[in-house]
């Protein structure tokens, strides 16, 4: 959970900013649209537009932790190989 504290903190400040510039962008667009359909349009592009910038905001965020935790959890895994105890041979007797 620590490598993933700051992609929550940011995606959660993200989705609230991109949430109003949402809400502001389509009242601007209601207010400014000549006819429905236009104001359709236009909102749809908004929408499309947001959602990806929202994505390329966070996504870099969220590969990184994924990266980290990915390295030291294969880390611990070859540790934990490199510790396993081989059984020594048996001797054979002389007889």
């Amino acid at each position: 959970m620590r490598y993933f504290r700051l992609p929550l903190i940011v995606t959660g400040v993200a989705i609230v900013v991109f949430l109003i510039l949402g809400i502001t962008g389509i009242i601007m667009i209601d207010r400014t649209a000549r006819n429905d359909q236009e104001k359709v349009a236009r909102g749809t592009l908004l929408g499309q537009g947001l959602g990806t910038l929202l994505s390329l905001v966070v996504a870099p965020f969220w590969i990184i932790a994924a990266a980290k935790m990915g390295k030291e959890r294969r880390a611990a895994l070859a540790e934990q190989k490199s510790k396993v105890i081989k059984k020594p041979k048996k001797k054979k007797e002389i007889e």
